[in-house]
């Protein structure tokens, strides 16, 4: 997928103009937008791809990374009616549709066509399409692959037959929802796209992507870690870039955010004097210009939208001078993902998967209160190809203290991880379907530190279920700008030597769509003994060490007695900012009480197998 990434700096924070093409709707305003989009393999003309010969556009002058260079023409349905082929196909269109034979000469003559994915190569629909005069092709995914959702632009267009190398029009890969509101378009009358390069392109336009936006860290924020500005805030930002040929001045960027109740609750300005032609603007807190932070002094419970437009200035394009994002304050729901009102757990569209292997899908996490909450459940779906192989899934979930020095998307591999919670769900198919969302307890309430950083993943051991994904939201300018790392994943493929982490995940700009329900760690409620120290022990079976959290700190007498009441062991450990540990390697194996005494009078008690 063609993104521009933000470049990383202490202070100035930017990324440099390169020459940036686009795949938009033009008009109506329904798809008046930039789209995301793949594109050929070793396509050559598009930005960041070579040309090897085989499959691209070199053939038809046009080159995409050169500034000016593009299309903006009438966009048609591809319709192969010679075929003789109306069978219906997938999603119940006619085949005629995935262009995968002849139509009539001139039937496309100046025209983008758009075609179904579906049957047959990538290079066969745009060899014909090119055969009927189309000076470009728009393939649109499908929805559904496999059982599971599959409707974005995720991958490249690679060719598997001898007509890559007679298609020389260009040709881009949109997800379903693009190309299904392109299709819809259509319908109701004539409908315009660009493809290709705008820099230049236009006198007048200015524009930005929506991942050069920044957004709050977590999508769903419970409101016990949002109880006023202390506790929750950040810093908007977004960077633009004057792709016309004037000078533009007097520019306006806006950032507003509308709350619960349709209320404004923030709308700030910055004014940029005179923006030279392919100058790039950074508006980031720190920089030159910058908007102020967004706190308040409460969050009520609902969801947030936040928007950025750029203002004051002719354009003709203005299919990318706004971008809006939302977030929500819920009453337990953590998560990266958007919050689904509906269901009330993460929003997902889409299941990516390693097929042949097993892995782990994860979310990074970090706050300054964590100890206010305890994670004491967890939301998430699975997606597999049949009943058979959903019934046959384990899914395990893990929380991990994650200790590397830097956790930065550029900085090493993860290596320094402690997990500190294990347990496993397996799917009863009587009573779960494909893709629902599932709720359930963790086998205990799982305490957490403040400002330590954290793992929670979901993994898998075949290649069978996938875990969720939400796509509507877009993490790019926080990756860009902070070097964050929103959702890695660790492949296992299948014990070979390869096994790795993915620090970028399958996007680094898309949401693992799981979630974590959480309570009050202060509140008193279910907790009959109020000198109770709430806190955790692991691994659990352990051998040789014991690993303890606490929301506490000071001394402690660690009395280990067996199942019947004979002591064991007796240490004092010291709980420093939460953490402490205890060697237990000359215990017998088998089944313990181990007793947590503080100074303060508080306890905690946990039953521990050695092995």
């Amino acid at each position: 997928m063609k993104k521009l990434l933000l470049g990383i700096g202490v202070t100035i924070l930017s990324y440099q103009a390169v020459a940036q093409a686009v795949v938009a709707g033009v008009s109506p305003s329904t798809v008046q937008r930039n789209f995301e989009y793949g594109v050929q393999v070793y396509a050559g003309g598009w930005p960041g791809e070579t040309d090897n010969g085989s499959w691209g556009f070199n053939g038809s002058g046009l080159n995409f990374n050169t500034p000016g260079n593009y299309i903006l023409d009438t966009l048609v349905m591809m319709d192969d009616s010679l075929s003789d082929n109306n069978l219906p196909g997938l999603g119940g269109f006619p085949q005629t549709q995935d262009g995968c034979y002849p139509s009539a000469p001139g039937q496309y003559t100046g025209k983008v066509v758009l075609v179904r994915r579906n049957t047959c190569p990538f290079s066969q629909k745009v060899y014909w399409a090119q055969q009927s005069g189309a000076i470009a092709v728009l393939v649109m995914n499908r929805i559904e692959m496999g059982g599971s959702n599959d409707g974005e632009a995720i991958f490249n267009m690679s060719a598997s037959d001898t007509m890559g190398v007679n298609s020389t029009i260009p040709a881009a890969f949109l997800k379903f929802s693009d190309g299904d509101a392109l299709y819809q378009a259509l319908q109701q009358g004539t409908v315009k796209v660009f493809l290709g390069n705008k820099m230049g392109a236009f006198g007048n336009d200015l524009g930005a992507q929506v991942d050069a936006m920044i957004i709050p860290d977590q999508a769903s924020r419970p409101t016990i870690l949002a109880q006023n500005g202390t506790e929750f805030s950040f810093a908007p930002g977004i960077q633009f870039v004057n792709y016309g040929s004037n000078v533009q001045t007097n520019v306006t960027v806006r950032a507003k955010v509308v709350g619960p109740g349709a209320t404004e609750v923030y709308n700030e300005t910055v004014e940029i004097p005179t923006v030279n032609p392919t100058d790039t603007i950074p508006v980031f807190n720190g920089n030159t210009y910058g908007l102020p932070v967004f706190e308040l002094s409460n969050y009520p419970v609902g969801e947030y939208t936040l928007t950025y437009t750029l203002e004051g200035a002719a354009d003709e394009d203005s299919s990318d001078n706004s971008f809006s994002s939302t977030f929500s304050i819920t009453d337990s729901l953590l998560s990266l993902a958007n919050f689904d009102a509906a269901s009330g757990g993460p929003l997902f569209d889409y299941f990516p998967r390693a097929y042949d292997d097993g892995y782990k899908s994860c979310m990074s996490f970090k706050d300054a209160n964590a100890s206010k909450i305890k994670l004491n459940g967890v939301q998430f779906a699975i997606s597999a190809d049949s009943d058979s192989l959903l019934a046959s899934s384990e899914v395990q979930i893990h929380i991990y203290e994650w200790n590397d020095a830097d956790v930065t998307l550029s900085a090493g591999a993860i290596t320094d991880l402690n997990e500190i919670y294990t347990s496993s769900w397996y799917p009863d198919t009587a009573v779960y379907s494909n893709e629902e969302l599932v709720s359930i307890n963790l086998d205990q309430q799982v305490t957490l530190l403040d400002d330590q950083q954290y793992l929670f993943c979901l993994e898998t051991f075949t290649g069978a279920p996938a875990f969720p994904y939400d796509y509507t939201i877009n993490y790019g300018g926080n990756v860009g700008v902070y070097d964050q790392i929103v959702s890695p994943i660790y492949i296992d493929n299948a014990g070979s030597n390869e096994d790795r982490w993915y620090k970028a995940g399958w996007s680094s700009y898309a949401a693992p769509a799981f979630g974590f329900n959480v309570v009050d760690a202060t509140s008193s409620a279910g907790i009959a003994d109020l000198s109770t120290v709430e806190g955790l022990v692991f691994p659990n079976p352990a051998k040789d060490v014991l690993n303890f959290r606490f929301n506490e700190a000071g001394d402690a007498q660690v009395t280990i007695t067996d199942i019947s009441g004979k002591v064991a062991a007796v240490n004092t450990i010291s709980v420093v900012e939460g953490k402490s540990n205890m060697n237990i390697a000359t215990l017998a194996d088998g089944m313990y009480i181990v007793n947590v005494a503080f100074a303060n009078g508080k306890s905690a008690k946990f039953n521990v197998i050695k092995k």
